[in-house]
């Protein structure tokens, strides 16, 4: 995606708790905590759907803990 197309904007979301996912792995806090810098720069997905990328990209992640 074209990074011109991007407006700036900022918000919070959750995206994992500890716990038991639905595919019944185990996530603890400290997991999850390990594993959120990885996200950044990545981009965030309208939904789960990968088909069409470009057109599904509603942000990019600049953050996260």
């Amino acid at each position: 995606m074209s990074e011109s197309k991007l407006v700036p904007i900022k918000w919070r979301a959750l995206a994992a708790v500890p716990g038991e996912s639905l595919n019944r792995r185990l996530y603890s806090k400290e997991i999850l905590e390990d594993a959120a810098p990885g996200w950044v720069g990545k981009p965030f997905l309208l939904d789960h759907h990968t088909g069409d990328v470009d057109n599904r990209v509603v942000g990019i992640i600049t953050n996260s803990k």
